[in-house]
């Protein structure tokens, strides 16, 4: 008989008081109630108005038609009414709609197809106090979700909830992290105030109605004036209205929404409280960094996958590729792994939590993953792990996925070649292997180029003996690049605000700021930059001299830093020329006059004399040449072939447009891949000629 997996239990001594809704918590319910009143004897003022208009109207106008008996009275009088009857429809026609749920990339599973996962589920209610959904679906991503299906009514009738499970979710956790994902989803089926979701839904559909669904509405008005001119003329008078409404539902718009999404970052931080209150805040934590971390793999696999489909190729099953995805990032990023091979998180990833100046969004429905941590953290409340995979809560999970990721497929343009499981993870990991440097660096060289220095006067400074590989590149020293570009982003953060009229707080390193204060973080910032910035050039300077004490080859090993530093150099100027084409190109796809249009043109002749014999260069030189595809080469050749006419008065010439922008970007291919081909080959080498072997 199958062993069922355990259920993880609740921790032990939980105060209920957490989760009862906090005091913000509460001001926030009573500022949106507030909004919604205030949206509500808007609109019935809106549309006693209307209807008053419409009376006045009817009256005038039914009075014209029988007093005065003449075919233009008639007409004025007829013209009256319909008028006031299409501002009535204007305010009413959006409860004739229907805005039925998007199903599409989802399936639904059953408790008969599912039993153990629905009695996990229905475990979960219980403890939350929620609801058993209505449904259950799956879908292919990294997330998990409550929806229902919000109509008019559904703001007067009680609505049944269902609930929709990502595969990718389900692919990056253990049963203790997938429980708290799942409690957290039930905490928002619990919450009264998730009633409001319906109103501001149906209010937001209201306004968006009016302000943008009117073709319908526009095309009847017209119709309707092309009958007479006096018609028209009450058409367009009623048209003016209209757009003083719209003016009105823009305010409202806006005052509604921002008391919204206040409310609705509270009720994530409640149901995260209920989250933790039954299945222990450690576990949530770990599995929003879970998450965050699962989406970046699922995106760059994906990035994989879709080179594969342009060659009509693609996979039977797309989660173990998302699952090697997740065992490689942790792999480069020395990433404590429980025994699924699935990195444990016990502390942030540092290459997602480099920025430390936060503007809180006020448009966002969702608090920071920083906020949520600290949230959770006073909670106090932790439990120990089951580390079984979330997979052994479904029933024959390699159907599922196999039918999710057809799903992914089947809108896209086929036939395709189905690869095994094998084939694409050989291909995917020659990829990784070949286009990334050795994981022991923790991604210490990646995208960066190294600090230039005199390898003969850096030589003269060495200290051979006291360096120890595992001591030079630390998680703190590795992740230096990744600091030095959070910092710069930081710093065009604060850039913003200082130039903002908008922002009048901040926080920095979890600290509120005033605006007047984002001057004296700047410089904060700056001397912290230029400290990280000294610093990566000093262990660049070390890591040189502590390979060339271990070196069985050390002429080799400064004979490959030469050719980087050059390498670097002119890698520099080649970019600087792409950035230059870039920014003479980018006008071309903006309204000019032709004047303009002449003189863009031009500028981009000029710089295509510096392209062309690069490009001709890469073309012939094994080096370059190599790293190109037959594809790319044999549009390189036609582009070389002769001078392109871009524009001819009065019209672009589009397919040499196209064949500029590509060979462009092709050319900016040839010089990111050798430059990264020079690099990988020296810090490769510096490994075999120091003899490490990790």
């Amino acid at each position: 008989m199958e062993n069922k997996p355990p259920y993880p239990a609740m921790p032990l001594n939980a105060d209920e008081s957490i989760i009862k809704p906090s005091a913000s918590f509460k001001k926030s319910v009573m500022d949106v109630t507030f909004a919604i009143f205030t949206f509500v004897v808007s609109y019935i003022l809106l549309l006693i108005c209307a209807i008053a208009i419409a009376a006045i109207f009817a009256v005038i106008g039914g009075g014209l038609i029988v007093a005065v008996q003449s075919f233009l009275t008639l007409i004025l009088g007829g013209a009256l009414i319909i008028s006031g009857l299409l501002l009535i429809y204007f305010l009413v026609k959006f409860i004739f709609k229907k805005q039925p749920v998007d199903y599409s990339g989802m399936l639904e599973i059953t408790r008969t197809e599912q039993p153990e996962l629905f009695l996990f589920i229905q475990n979960i209610t219980e403890e939350v106090r929620a609801p058993f959904p209505k449904r259950i679906y799956i879908a292919a991503d990294v997330n998990a979700g409550v929806f229902y299906q919000s109509t008019f009514w559904s703001m007067f009738l009680p609505v049944k909830k269902s609930l929709k499970i990502g595969l990718g979710l389900v692919n990056c956790l253990n049963i203790s992290e997938f429980k708290a994902v799942m409690a957290h989803e039930f905490g928002h089926f619990s919450q009264r105030s998730m009633k409001f979701s319906s109103y501001v839904y149906n209010m937001n559909r209201i306004i968006y109605d009016m302000l943008y669904e009117n073709d319908d509405y526009f095309h009847t008005a017209s119709v309707v004036a092309r009958m007479h001119w006096i018609v028209a003329l009450g058409v367009r008078m009623n048209i003016y209205l209209i757009q003083g409404m719209q003016k009105i539902l823009q305010k409202l718009y806006v005052f509604l929404n921002k008391k919204y999404l206040a409310l609705s970052r509270e009720m994530e931080f409640h149901a995260d409280a209920i989250a933790a209150y039954v299945s222990g805040a450690n576990q949530c934590i770990i599995s929003l960094r879970k998450i965050e971390l699962g989406h970046e793999c699922y995106t760059e696999v994906f990035s994989f996958l879709d080179k594969l489909a342009e060659d009509k190729q693609r996979p039977e099953n797309i989660y173990p590729h998302h699952k090697e995805a997740i065992k490689w990032y942790a792999q480069n990023q020395n990433l404590a792994v429980d025994n699924n091979g699935m990195p444990t998180l016990e502390k942030q990833v540092t290459a997602f939590n480099n920025t430390q100046i936060i503007i809180k969004n006020q448009w966002s429905s969702h608090p920071s993953n920083n906020d949520r941590e600290q949230h959770l953290n006073l909670a106090g409340l932790n439990t120990s792990t089951i580390s079984n995979s979330a997979w052994d809560l479904f029933k024959e999970p390699e159907i599922l996925q196999k039918q999710l990721t057809d799903v992914l497929y089947a809108n896209m343009q086929g036939p395709f070649e189905i690869l095994t499981t094998e084939t694409i993870s050989t291909r995917y990991n020659e990829q990784n292997y070949t286009n990334s440097y050795n994981p022991v660096y923790k991604g210490f060289y990646s995208s960066r180029y190294l600090t230039e220095f005199d390898t003969n006067e850096a030589l003269k400074t060495a200290s051979p003996a006291t360096m120890v590989f595992d001591e030079l590149f630390t998680d703190d020293n590795c992740n230096i690049p990744a600091l030095i570009n959070g910092l710069k982003t930081d710093l065009n953060t604060v850039e913003f605000i200082i130039e903002s009229d908008q922002i009048t707080t901040f926080d920095y390193q979890g600290i509120k700021y005033q605006k007047s204060d984002a001057g004296d973080i700047k410089l904060i910032l700056q001397k912290n930059l230029q400290e990280a910035e000294e610093q990566l050039a000093m262990l660049d300077k070390l890591s040189f001299q502590f390979f060339y004490s271990k070196s069985a080859a050390p002429e080799n090993l400064i004979n490959g830093y030469e050719e980087l530093f050059k390498c670097q150099q002119q890698t520099k100027q080649y970019i600087d020329l792409y950035e230059k084409l870039i920014n003479e190109i980018n006008p071309i796809f903006t309204t000019m006059k032709f004047a303009d249009i002449e003189l863009t043109v031009s500028a981009i002749y000029d710089r295509e004399e510096e392209l062309k014999p690069v490009l001709t260069t890469f073309t012939t030189d094994t080096k370059y040449s190599k790293l190109i595809s037959a594809e790319d080469l044999k549009s390189l050749n036609i582009y070389l072939s002769k001078k392109w006419v871009y524009f001819n008065h009065p019209d672009y010439d589009e397919p040499s447009i196209q064949l500029l922008t590509r060979n462009v970007n092709t050319f900016y291919k040839i010089v990111a891949d050798h430059f990264f081909t020079v690099k990988k080959t020296l810090t490769d080498s510096q490994l075999g000629l120091a003899r490490i072997d990790k």
